[in-house]
């Protein structure tokens, strides 16, 4: 069997070349089948072989990290010492997962776009179930509320630190900071939009509501990704029944 490698490169295939380096001489004819079919039926059967292994990958990094952010995502109002060390180490389980998938990744053999395709399906997934997990609260204690931006603050992008998005650069590039870098963790938040809806959503633990209806009204929430009825509970669930409350509520 014959496979060119400028065919290879058209139909972005070289995230599998490690895969069939690990094979037998006969691995890869099985998996392809029988000998006589052009180079380019080649080209697009190896794509497909990579995109069945892409999805396999993708399944098993989902799992492990679902694990942790469940443990992440189960909110007590009375947040005790025991369990803001526990979650905080679920934090930083979910920056070495991050970190080790954009090693199993490295520049060399994924082309960028693989890596900013898979990163930021997994990525997505997390940040979507943290968000959900306090956005479905009916009551959220001033304890709470102040520990929940505590807890999250290295995943989050800040000024001094892009979060997560740090540990699966570092992972991928190396920790000597740079350009490139720079470029693509920039690259991964413009890739996943919600990264903005979970700093907004840690922002409004600390601010009194009529902050929050003044960021509807100049329209920040909206384009965060926040709907009229997620920041309607959230409030609810922040504040206390008061004339306050209802001057803000009436706002959004």
């Amino acid at each position: 069997m014959t496979i060119y490698p400028a065919c290879l490169r058209y139909m972005s295939c070289t995230y599998v070349s490690r895969c069939f380096s690990l094979m037998s001489f006969a691995g890869p004819r099985q998996l392809l089948g029988a000998q006589g079919n052009s180079s380019h039926q080649y080209g697009e059967d190896i794509r497909q072989l990579g995109e069945t292994i892409l999805q396999c990958m993708l399944a098993s990094q989902k799992a492990e990290l679902d694990n942790e952010t469940m443990h992440l995502c189960t909110w007590s109002q009375d947040v005790d010492v025991k369990d803001m060390i526990a979650k905080k180490k679920s934090v930083q389980r979910l920056r070495h997962i991050f970190q080790r998938l954009g090693a199993s990744l490295p520049e060399q053999d994924i082309p960028n776009h693989v890596f900013i395709r898979v990163s930021s399906i997994l990525l997505l997934d997390v940040l979507n179930s943290v968000m959900h997990s306090i956005l479905q609260l009916h009551d959220i204690s001033e304890e709470l509320s102040e520990n929940i931006p505590h807890i999250l603050e290295d995943l989050v992008p800040s000024s001094d630190s892009n979060g997560l998005l740090d540990c699966i650069v570092i992972g991928r590039l190396g920790k000597e900071t740079s350009d490139s870098h720079a470029a693509m963790a920039q690259e991964l938040m413009e890739a996943v939009p919600e990264w903005l809806k979970l700093t907004k959503l840690c922002d409004m633990m600390k601010v009194p509501s009529r902050e929050i209806a003044q960021w509807w009204e100049d329209g920040t929430l909206a384009a965060a990704g926040f709907t009229r009825e997620e920041l309607r509970r959230l409030i609810c669930a922040l504040f206390e029944d008061t004339p306050h409350r209802a001057a803000s509520l009436s706002k959004i």
